[in-house]
């Protein structure tokens, strides 16, 4: 059985992203160092992991927290159309980083798992991944006698 989905999952940067080893597009780190963290997580919320079109010369309509990225894609990409990854706001991703951050904060693993509505062997598998990358302490070394 799979847990439910936490709708209070955490949203990584892109930075935070590669920090702990997942991959995140040039673009979107691009993107992000010019326009901010906020601006692209919004836009990605709303257009990312789709087609995003781009026409020559008439612009949409936009919300104004999207139209930062929009006048970023035009300059950065020209007309067109672009499939944007979802980065950083893909469930992966929210996944990861919160338990990562559970689990540098001391959380348990159960917990932590608990927290992210993940298994518990999702949960096991992120934490073999960042120990070995050297972004956790090894489980025997955060326990106290």
């Amino acid at each position: 059985m799979v847990p439910a989905m936490a709708d209070d999952l955490e949203f990584p940067s892109c930075e935070n992203c590669a920090a702990i080893g997942l991959y995140v597009a040039p673009m979107l780190r691009a993107m992000e160092a010019e326009i901010g963290v906020e601006e692209t997580r919004a836009f990605l919320l709303a257009h990312g992991g789709r087609d995003y079109a781009m026409p020559r010369g008439r612009r949409p309509t936009l919300p104004a927290a999207l139209r930062p990225a929009d006048a970023w894609l035009r300059v950065a990409k020209g007309p067109g159309r672009i499939t944007l990854p979802l980065g950083p706001v893909a469930r992966r991703a929210r996944i990861a980083w919160t338990l990562y951050r559970a689990l540098a904060q001391g959380a348990s693993l159960s917990g932590a798992a608990a927290r992210c509505g993940c298994s518990l062997r999702t949960a096991t598998g992120w934490r073999s991944r960042l120990t070995r990358d050297g972004l956790l302490a090894p489980a025997s070394a955060a326990r106290t006698p």
